[in-house]
């Protein structure tokens, strides 16, 4: 037997082992496990979770065996089940975002779908360094990659290594539909989950040519066929698979094992200036054949004698082979600015102590994974002078 043929006979085994994986993924994310009334009844528990004090959803849980079924019937039969969005503006960070926000109804079907069939199918095919909206694959998760990345970069060349970090310019409002349906029509065979599928996706061209015609606020599209939104789930998940081939090109096809990318950020290291520069291009260039643009203003090449920013965070490499990370100077900003602004709204009586003790809580916590012993000791202190000292008084009691 030639070399070519044993080529041959090695890729036709893995290609048939890959094929019976998938075969066996499929059989645990069929139709059924989407829409019956059991997978839709702890759906609906699920999404509940953080909302449950909605109105909403109070209503929908009220008789929530009638409208599981309801669910179950239109579903099964075909029907349309995407009822439109809610439409809101907020400006975030001094940035306007329109904001389209589904039924209860349409939250629960989108979350037995992703939950139960999407996202299990989609993650088979993404890389390790893929994070975010997977399941312990957070930010401590990214930041901890990056560590190790970093670390096993100064093992072998030290500090004279480059990282380049970079984004993407309006992700989201970028996502080509087409490119999206075929990403869902990929994962599965029967055409039933591709069609449930894709009416979430469909909603989006529905919405937008509706709010041309009645002057409604446009989301942040670029076109008809083009955008999705920033919170339904599945929505998420198309944001891991979407740049999918650019993830494999970086690992396998420009051999970056420093390569890491959380939604639309990431960063790829390498001790070669000149090629990091290259891939840079070559990721820019597969961007742009999926419909999106590398966002320059935040497309950093940085020596890693300097700090970089990644996920607000300032990144150092130190001499020794630390990673330090510290809190970026805009979050301390804002935290700041947010603990006087909740002083005055306790005093108006909008809000209770306890909400605003949870909320700076939870600030704290996420310091405390960061190098930032000082910036703690401040923001406590401001945080004492404001509320501990008014704590002991009879309107702010628990």
């Amino acid at each position: 037997m030639t070399s070519e043929e044993r080529h041959e006979a090695r890729y036709q085994r893995r290609k048939a082992d890959r094929e019976a994986k998938r075969k066996k993924a499929l059989s645990r994310c069929d139709y059924d496990s989407i829409v019956s009334r059991n997978a839709l009844s702890r759906a609906a528990h699920m999404a509940k979770r953080g909302v449950s004090f909605k109105a909403s959803v109070k209503r929908y849980m009220q008789n929530e065996l009638v409208n599981v079924n309801r669910l179950h019937l239109d579903i099964a039969s075909g029907k349309k089940i995407t009822k439109g969005f809610d439409s809101f503006c907020l400006v975030e960070r001094g940035k306007l975002r329109h904001i389209l926000s589904v039924r209860y109804s349409e939250r629960v079907a989108q979350k037995s779908f992703n939950v139960n069939a999407f996202l299990p199918m989609v993650q088979r095919s993404v890389i390790y360094d893929n994070c975010a909206s997977q399941k312990r694959k957070g930010t401590h998760f990214a930041l901890r990659r990056l560590k190790c990345h970093l670390q096993r970069e100064f093992r072998r060349h030290g500090r004279e290594s480059y990282i380049a970090v970079s984004d993407i310019h309006g992700y989201f409002r970028s996502m080509r539909h087409d490119i999206c349906r075929e990403i869902i029509a990929r994962c599965f065979d029967d055409i039933r989950i591709v069609r449930l599928g894709w009416q979430f996706v469909d909603s989006y061209r529905e919405y937008y040519l509706l709010a041309q015609r009645r002057g409604l606020p446009l989301p942040d599209m670029n076109a008809v066929d083009v955008g999705v939104g920033l919170g339904a789930e599945p929505d998420q998940t198309l944001a891991i698979g979407y740049l999918n081939p650019a993830d494999h090109l970086a690992k396998e096809g420009l051999q970056i094992k420093g390569y890491l990318r959380f939604n639309d950020d990431f960063y790829m290291i390498h001790h070669d200036k000149e090629y990091l520069m290259y891939c840079l291009s070559k990721i820019n260039e597969k961007c742009r054949e999926l419909g999106l643009e590398l966002n320059a203003n935040k497309t950093h090449l940085v020596k890693l004698t300097h700090p970089f920013p990644f996920l607000k965070c300032n990144v150092l490499l130190t001499e020794t082979g630390k990673v330090v990370y510290m809190p970026a100077r805009d979050c301390i900003t804002r935290e700041r600015r947010k603990l006087k602004k909740q002083y005055k709204l306790i005093e108006e009586g909008i809000i209770t102590a306890a909400e605003v003790r949870q909320s700076y809580a939870s600030h704290r916590g996420s310091l405390a994974h960061k190098n930032a012993r000082r910036t703690i000791r401040n923001t406590d202190r401001l945080y004492n002078e404001l509320f501990i000292k008014n704590w002991l008084n009879e309107d702010w009691r628990y």
